[in-house]
Order: structure tokens, then C-alpha cells, then sequence
């Protein structure tokens, strides 16, 4: 089966549920995306937002075809396949190639499982119908950390795969702050606290 968006008014969320044996029964996952993303699930109670659901829902996916051809399968090791797959690395890792390669996949069958954040956002929309307007979440600061983990993850990626500057056999970890500056007054505040307080400086509206 070929896990495409090519055909017209069929879901890709829904047809990539279907067809990877392991995943529990669509109407589970929905269950478990639309808790996810309201902030009502008993593992994540501060909501996610639609990207970081897709990569949940893409690590799930890969972890389940890998971990149906038996074995255990390590939550660091689906971490680095995701990024090999989503950075278009050719060839990936020699680590990822091996998971792939127990599942009788190849990259690029791989990469058909995965949804994007678009199709994720019309899934919860048309096919859950959640009201992705006004779900309980804390937008700004929730995308804004969503980027801060993508920023950090692509920059330690290319640094750990490409240098030397880190002790041998240790990864060097990224850490990524965003500074949030006010055009009228010049302050500079650390986006975090900003969003804790309310507010980026004192000038008048």
C-alpha cells in the first residue's frame, strides 16, 4: 500500500493508522491526539501544538514498523532515524540504516509514513473536529518552544555529524534561548520570562 496524498478526500493520518500493523485502532489514536492536543491527556496536560504532534505521531509510526520485526527498540535510536528521515541525510546513519533494514524499509518508503503538521492540523479539524481555533493552549509560547527543541536538535545534528569539538564519544548539547525585543524602548527580555510575566517592557500602547 502506498501512503501517498494523492488521493482526493481520503485522510493521510487515516490511512497510515490502517496500514502499519501495531498502531492501535484509528479511533485510539484519534482519542489519544485529540487529548494531546487539548491538554486533557494524563501523560501531557499543557497541550501540544500541531507540529509537535505530527513528530509524536511520526515517531510512533516509525517505532511501530521497526519494533514489529521483533527486538527492542530504543527511544534515542527512533530519535535519530526521525532525523535522519526529516533532514533528507543520504545515506542515513549507519544506525538508521540497520533499523530500516530489520523492517525492510528503505528511507524513502520510510518517509511515506510520515504526515506533516499541515495534514495534521486538517486531520483534528475535518476528521476529529476539534475546534483548533480555541483549544486550550498557550500558542505563542508553546510554538515558540517548539522551534527552540527543532532549532537546538538540527544544530547539535549537524555539529555532532560534522566536527570534532566535543569530547570524543560524547555529544555536544545545544541549548537555543529566544530574545524578545521592544522597537520603541530597546529592552531586550529573554522570551521565557516574558511570557511568564505578561508583558516585554513598560511602554504605553
Amino acid at each position: 500500500m502506498k501512503i501517498s496524498n494523492a488521493t482526493a478526500g481520503c485522510c493521510k493520518v487515516d490511512r497510515v493508522v490502517s496500514a502499519v500493523e501495531g498502531l492501535p485502532s484509528l479511533e485510539a489514536v484519534n482519542r489519544d491526539l485529540q487529548q494531546r492536543f487539548t491538554g486533557v491527556h494524563p501523560d501531557r496536560d499543557d497541550g501540544m501544538g500541531v507540529r509537535r504532534i505530527a513528530e509524536y505521531l511520526n515517531k510512533w509510526t516509525l517505532k511501530t514498523l521497526v519494533g514489529s520485526t521483533g527486538g527492542d527498540v530504543h527511544q534515542p535510536d527512533i530519535e535519530t532515524l526521525y532525523t535522519d528521515l526529516t533532514t533528507q541525510r543520504e545515506p542515513v546513519s549507519p544506525e538508521s540504516a540497520g533499523l530500516l533494514n530489520r523492517a525492510g524499509l528503505s528511507a524513502e518508503r520510510a518517509r511515506e509514513y510520515l504526515v506533516s503538521h499541515t495534514t495534521v492540523h486538517k486531520h483534528l479539524r475535518d476528521h476529529i473536529e476539534v475546534d483548533t481555533r480555541s483549544a486550550n493552549r498557550a500558542a505563542p509560547r508553546e510554538r515558540t518552544n517548539e522551534l527552540k527543541d527543532e532549532m537546538a536538535q538540527k544544530i547539535a545534528y549537524h555539529i555532532n555529524g560534522g566536527t570534532d569539538l566535543g569530547p570524543p564519544d560524547e555529544e555536544i548539547e545545544v541549548n537555543v534561548s529566544v530574545s524578545l525585543e521592544c522597537p520603541a524602548c530597546g529592552t531586550s527580555t529573554n522570551a521565557d520570562r516574558v511570557f511568564a510575566r505578561g508583558s516585554l517592557c513598560d511602554c504605553e500602547e
